[in-house]
C-alpha cells in the first residue's frame, strides 16, 4: 500500500491530538439550547456565512436570508396572522431566524398552534400565561426575559401587510434549504444504488411550496389529537371558538356558544323589519367586548350608522341625541378604552365586490389591524366579481366568496337577506322563505329570521327563529324583547318555544 504523504498524516494527527474549546454559555448557546427543547432549534444573533457542503459533511439549515426588518414580518404574520401560520406549517422553524427574542416567539405560537389549532389570541391575556409558564420552566431563562417581553410588544405594532408576498418569498427559501438537502443525500443514494430515494427528494424539494387552497388532516391518526382538544375543552383550558353575542341565553344556543369563525351567519327578514339594526347592534356587542370588527354598508350612510351605534351604547332615543350631546361623547370615550376597533366604511349599493372587500381588509392588516367579525350590511346589494347573465349565479358567487372570506381570515362574517313576498307576510319567515337564491341558505352556516306581528312590535318584543343551521338543531324561536327607538336589537330573552 503507498505511504500516506507526511503533509496529511501530519494534519491527521494535529486533529486526533487538538481538545475542543469549552462551549460558553452565551444567549445564542440559550437559544439553541430552547430551541432543542422547543422545536428542534431557535435562531442565533448574528448571520453566518452558507456553509460549503462537503460529501462528508451533513447538510445544515441555513438562517434566514432575509433582510432583519423582513425577518420581524415574518416573525409577526407567524405570532398574529392565524392564516400565514396555516399556510407555513411546517416550513419555517424558529431557528430560521436570526434574533433569538424572535425565534423564541416564533416557537411559542407554533406550540400552541400544533396543540390548540389556533394561535394565542391577540388580547394579550393568553400570551401573557404563555410567557410566564415559559419563564417558570425555563424554556425562557431569566436573563432573556426583558428581551423577549418588549419584542413581543413590538411585534404587535407590526404591519402584517402583503402577507402573499412574504409567503412567496418564504416559499423561495424553504424550496431553496430542500434542494440543498436532496443535492447532498443524493451522493450517498447513489453509492447505495436507491435511485427512488433520489427522486423522492428532488420531488419533494420542487413541489416545496405554502399551502394555498386546503388544509389536510389525517383522520384517523388525529384521534389522539382530537382526544387531548376534548379533555382541554372540557377542563376549560380550551375556550369555545365562538364569538358571544353579549347575551349569554343566546350564546348557549348557538353552537360555538357565539357566531362561529369561518362561518357566514345570516339574519333574514322583510323590509324595514330591522335587519340592518340587527347587524349594528351584535357589531357593538362584538367590539366591546374587544373582538376587531369591520362594519361595511352598501345602503345605510356611515353618519347614520355611527348616529345609531350612539344610540346603542348610551340608551339614548335617536331623536335625543342632539340634546345630550356631550354626556353622549364622554360615555362613549369611556367605552372606547376597553373596546376593540369598530371600523364602518360605506360603498355605494351594487359596487362592493368580494375582490374590494378583501383589498380592505389587507389595507387594514397593513395597519396592524386585524379583524375578528367581518359584517356586510347587506350581501344583497353586493356585486359579483365577475358578472355573468344569470342573476342566480351572480348571487351565488357573492355568498360564496363571502364565506370564503370567513374561511381564510379566521373571522366570523355576518350579513343580511331579504325574504320574499310570503316571507313578509307569514308569522315566521323559514329557510323556504328566502328571497330570490335558495342558495343563501345552501351556502350559509346559520341563518336567524326576524318576526314581529303588529301586536309584538308595540309591547316591544320580536322572535328570532333558527330558521337553518349547520351544526346544530333549527326550526325554534327565541321571544325577545327590544327596545327600537335606542337602536337595542336585543334587551332580554323572554322565552324559547
Amino acid at each position: 500500500m503507498d505511504r500516506e504523504p507526511d503533509a496529511i498524516a501530519a494534519v491527521r494527527a494535529k486533529i486526533a491530538t487538538s481538545k475542543p474549546k469549552p462551549k460558553v454559555a452565551t444567549e445564542k448557546s440559550v437559544a439553541e439550547d430552547v430551541g432543542a427543547m422547543m422545536m428542534g432549534g431557535v435562531g442565533k444573533e448574528e448571520k453566518h456565512p452558507a456553509p460549503v457542503i462537503k460529501p462528508e459533511e451533513k447538510p445544515k439549515e441555513l438562517p434566514f436570508d432575509f433582510a432583519e426588518d423582513f425577518q420581524t414580518k415574518i416573525a409577526a404574520l407567524m405570532i398574529r396572522d392565524e392564516n400565514f401560520m396555516r399556510r407555513v406549517d411546517g416550513m419555517i422553524k424558529p431557528h430560521h431566524f436570526e434574533n433569538y427574542n424572535e425565534a423564541m416567539l416564533v416557537g411559542l405560537a407554533q406550540k400552541h398552534f400544533d396543540k390548540y389549532a389556533q394561535l394565542p389570541s391577540g388580547d394579550g391575556s393568553v400570551w401573557t400565561e404563555i410567557l410566564k409558564d415559559a419563564i417558570n420552566h425555563r424554556i425562557i431563562r431569566e436573563e432573556a426575559k426583558r428581551g423577549v417581553i418588549d419584542k413581543w410588544r413590538s411585534i404587535k405594532r407590526e404591519s402584517l401587510s402583503n402577507s402573499d408576498f412574504v409567503l412567496d418569498r418564504v416559499a423561495d427559501f424553504c424550496k431553496k434549504q430542500e434542494i440543498m438537502k436532496a443535492i447532498h443525500s443524493a451522493i450517498d443514494n447513489a453509492e447505495r444504488g436507491d435511485f427512488d430515494a433520489i427522486e423522492s427528494n428532488f420531488t419533494k424539494a420542487f413541489n416545496m411550496g405554502v399551502t394555498r387552497s386546503y388544509e389536510e388532516l389525517d383522520y384517523w391518526a388525529d384521534i389522539d389529537e382530537r382526544t387531548e382538544r376534548r379533555k382541554d375543552k372540557v377542563s376549560g383550558l380550551i375556550k369555545p371558538t365562538g364569538i358571544p353575542t353579549g347575551n349569554k341565553k343566546i350564546d348557549d344556543l348557538l353552537y360555538h356558544k357565539g357566531v362561529g369563525r369561518k362561518e357566514l351567519s345570516v339574519i333574514m327578514g322583510g323590509a324595514k323589519k330591522g335587519k340592518s339594526m340587527g347587524l349594528g347592534h351584535f357589531g357593538m356587542a362584538f367590539s366591546l367586548q374587544g373582538y376587531n370588527v369591520l362594519y361595511a354598508t352598501l345602503e345605510v350612510s356611515h353618519a347614520i350608522i355611527s348616529d345609531r351605534l350612539d344610540a346603542n351604547v348610551t340608551k339614548t332615543s335617536m331623536g335625543d341625541l342632539d340634546e345630550n350631546l356631550v354626556s353622549i361623547r364622554d360615555e362613549i370615550r369611556a367605552k372606547r378604552t376597553m373596546a376593540g376597533e369598530f371600523k364602518i366604511c360605506e360603498f355605494p349599493s351594487g359596487t362592493l365586490t368580494c375582490k374590494e372587500l378583501k383589498r380592505v381588509i389587507e389595507r387594514y392588516r397593513g395597519e396592524g389591524i386585524k379583524f375578528d367579525v367581518i359584517i356586510v350590511d347587506y350581501a344583497d346589494i353586493m356585486a359579483p366579481d365577475y358578472m355573468t347573465q344569470s342573476e342566480i349565479e351572480n348571487s351565488k358567487q357573492i355568498w360564496l366568496g363571502l364565506r370564503a372570506i370567513a374561511q381564510v381570515e379566521n373571522c366570523a362574517m355576518l350579513t343580511a337577506t331579504q325574504t320574499n313576498r310570503s316571507g313578509f307576510k307569514n308569522t315566521t319567515a323559514k329557510a323556504e322563505d328566502v328571497a330570490e337564491d335558495f342558495n343563501k341558505i345552501r351556502i350559509a352556516d346559520l341563518v336567524l329570521s326576524i318576526n314581529r306581528t303588529d301586536e309584538e312590535r308595540d309591547k316591544g318584543e320580536a322572535r328570532l327563529y333558527f330558521a337553518a343551521s349547520r351544526n346544530q338543531s333549527g326550526e325554534f324561536s327565541v321571544r325577545i324583547k327590544q327596545t327600537l327607538d335606542k337602536m337595542s336589537f336585543i334587551d332580554g330573552v323572554i322565552d324559547i318555544c
